[in-house]
């Protein structure tokens, strides 16, 4: 089990907003540690995705969808790393840094303030929404349909980036007809602008066009009677 002053190097890191917790798990799946009670709940993890892939090799670091906590009820998305033993390769912890969706929503918001048509997206590379504003994800492990999927047949302006190093990425996008729309109301001003000009233009034209006429008639009887 984590010891006392182990626990208190965690808790420094307690009050990181976008931290739900920090946590240490023995090679069995056992929880060994945490930033938020000494001593550590008896959680068990062995079944969960993220410490599966660990014991069996898989890829560093891992990201998980997002998920309900089992200590706090809490949704959550982690991110974790397995520890070896040197010279043996023989894994003996796994560390995982549960990241709070509505600290990236919140921050995504802020981003969003001038713009109620963005959308900010922060998605796994294998698609699955981690936070995002104005949606927000479901746990994965709730039943029930998720209110945050995406319309599969809308059109839109995409702005993306996978992040360095990691299976995450990073998304910026608009509706159609909403980018559309300013640009509508601007040819809407100008041709509200430009008609009455073109129309004024138009009568001045069959004016000039009227008075050349007339005066070619003059000119041409003038020389029928010379």
């Amino acid at each position: 089990r984590g010891t006392r002053s182990s626990v208190e190097q965690l808790t420094i890191t307690a009050n990181l907003r976008h931290l739900q917790g920090l946590f240490v798990m023995g090679p069995s799946g056992q929880m060994i540690a945490n930033n938020r009670a000494f001593p550590a709940p008896a959680v068990d993890v062995s079944d969960r995705a993220f410490f599966r892939h660990h014991r069996q090799g898989g890829t560093q670091p891992f990201f998980t969808e997002v998920l309900t906590s089992r200590t706090t009820g809490e949704p959550f998305f982690d991110m974790s790393l397995r520890r070896n033993r040197p010279g043996s390769g023989e894994m003996t912890a796994v560390l995982s840094a549960s990241l709070a969706p509505q600290y990236f929503a919140d921050f995504y918001r802020d981003l969003a303030a001038k713009d109620r048509d963005l959308n900010i997206e922060l998605r796994h590379a294998d698609g699955a929404l981690l936070a995002g504003w104005p949606r927000a994800p479901a746990s994965a492990d709730l039943a029930g349909p998720t209110a945050s999927a995406a319309r599969a047949d809308a059109q839109r302006i995409v702005a993306e980036r996978p992040l360095a190093r990691l299976p995450v990425r990073i998304s910026a996008w608009i509706e159609h007809p909403a980018a559309l729309t300013p640009w509508y109301r601007q040819l809407a001003l100008l041709g509200g602008f430009v008609f009455p000009i073109s129309l004024a233009l138009m009568y001045v034209t069959w004016l000039a066009l009227q008075r050349t006429q007339r005066s070619i008639a003059v000119a041409q009887q003038l020389h029928d009677e010379t």
